[in-house]
């Protein structure tokens, strides 16, 4: 994950966009409409594996994310301090 922006619907229903880098270091938008935001939230810095659905709008793709979810990492030991 790189950034998230969290706004509201006209309803003020709580919605959010991403943006993530993939693992060839291409950037992706992501568009998680309310239902998704409540059910799927961000739960801070780190990888995530995302499922959904791709769009195009004005030449910019982005994906509607249907599911979201946060992978555990396993520590790199050459950057553990002690």
């Amino acid at each position: 994950m790189v950034t998230r922006k969290e706004t509201s619907t006209v309803r003020g229903e709580r919605m959010t966009f991403g943006n993530f880098v993939d693992f060839r270091g291409e950037f992706i938008d992501t568009v998680h409409f309310p239902q998704v935001s409540k059910q799927f939230p961000f739960r801070g810095r780190g990888v995530y594996f995302i499922e959904g659905k791709v769009s195009e709008e004005f030449d910019c793709f982005s994906i509607e994310v249907e599911k979201m979810e946060k992978v555990k990492l396993v520590p790199d030991a050459r950057y553990v301090e002690g």
